[in-house]
C-alpha cells in the first residue's frame, strides 16, 4: 500500500508539471478580439528517463526511501502477525476450564424427576442412558441421550421414547460456560451460559425458556450442575418466577456406568 501511495504521488507531480509548462502557455497566447482559433493542443505523455551515474545522490536517496518503507511495512506485518498468534492462543485453544469435560466422558445412567404440574403434584420419572465424548480437540463436550419418559394420555400415564443432543463448551472470550440442547420433546433450542465456583465442581447456568404448554415466553430459569463424586453428577433446574421452595422444576441424577 505504501509503494502504491509513493507511485501515485510521483505520477501526480509529473502530470501537474506537464500541464503547467505546456498546456497553459498555449492557451494563453490568444488575445482579446482575435478570432482565429489556436492550433489544437496535443497532450503527450512525458518521457521518463532513468537517472544516470551523473546524479549518484538520486540512487542513494531513493534506495534509502524504498528500504525504509519496506522495513516499516515488514515490522507492522510482523507485529500484526504476533498479535494475532497471541490472541489465537488465548481465545481459540482449550485450557484449564475445558479440562472439566474429561470428567463427563463415557456412559451414564440418568434418572429425571420432573414436577410438570407443580411441586405439590406427583413428578414424572424418566430413565435414560447418556453418552458423552470430547470433540474438536477437547473444546466441546457432545452429549447424546436416549431413553423413555412418562406422558399422560386419556387419564393414563404411558411410556414414550425420548432422545436429545447437547453440546457444552467454555467460551474463552466470554469467560463463561455455554451449552445448548435439542430433543424430540419440542422444536425449540435451549441455550444457557454459566460460571464455575472456586471448587471447580459446581457450575451455575442461567437461561430463558419458552413454555409452549402455558404460552409463557422468555421465562428466566437457573440450573445448578454439581459433581458430587467421581461417579455421580446432579443437575437441578429452578423456575425463577416461582417463590423459593416451590421453584424446583426438575432434578437429574447421573451415575457412571462401570
Amino acid at each position: 500500500m505504501r509503494f502504491r501511495t509513493l507511485a501515485c504521488g510521483f505520477a501526480l507531480g509529473a502530470a501537474t508539471a506537464l500541464v503547467s509548462t505546456q498546456v497553459v502557455p498555449r492557451l494563453a497566447t490568444k488575445t482579446a478580439g482575435d478570432t482565429t482559433e489556436p492550433p489544437p493542443v496535443t497532450l503527450s505523455a512525458p518521457v521518463v528517463r532513468l537517472p544516470t551515474n551523473s546524479d549518484p545522490m538520486f540512487y542513494h536517496e531513493s534506495a534509502a526511501l524504498i528500504t525504509t518503507v519496506a522495513l516499516t511495512q515488514k515490522a507492522e506485518d510482523d507485529a500484526d502477525r504476533a498479535d494475532f498468534m497471541q490472541k489465537w492462543k488465548r481465545f481459540a485453544l482449550p485450557g484449564e476450564y475445558h479440562d472439566r469435560f474429561e470428567h463427563y466422558a463415557g456412559q451414564w445412567d440418568t434418572t429425571f424427576t420432573m414436577w410438570i404440574e407443580g411441586p405439590d403434584k406427583p413428578p414424572v420419572i424418566s430413565k435414560t442412558v447418556v453418552s458423552n465424548k470430547l470433540i474438536f480437540g477437547g473444546r466441546f463436550l457432545e452429549t447424546r441421550m436416549r431413553g423413555t419418559t412418562q406422558m399422560e394420555f386419556n387419564g393414563e400415564r404411558i411410556e414414550v421414547p425420548i432422545e436429545g443432543i447437547g453440546y457444552r463448551g467454555y467460551d474463552n472470550f466470554k469467560k463463561k460456560y455455554v451449552q445448548f440442547w435439542i430433543d424430540n420433546g419440542g422444536t425449540g433450542v435451549y441455550y444457557s451460559e454459566g460460571t464455575v465456583d472456586e471448587s471447580g465442581k459446581v457450575v451455575t447456568y442461567f437461561a430463558t425458556v419458552d413454555e409452549w404448554q402455558s404460552g409463557e415466553r422468555d421465562k428466566p430459569c437457573k440450573m445448578v450442575e454439581t459433581i458430587v463424586d467421581e461417579d455421580t453428577v446432579t443437575l437441578v433446574m429452578y423456575d425463577l418466577t416461582m417463590p423459593p421452595g416451590k421453584d424446583r422444576v426438575f432434578e437429574e441424577r447421573s451415575t457412571r456406568r462401570k
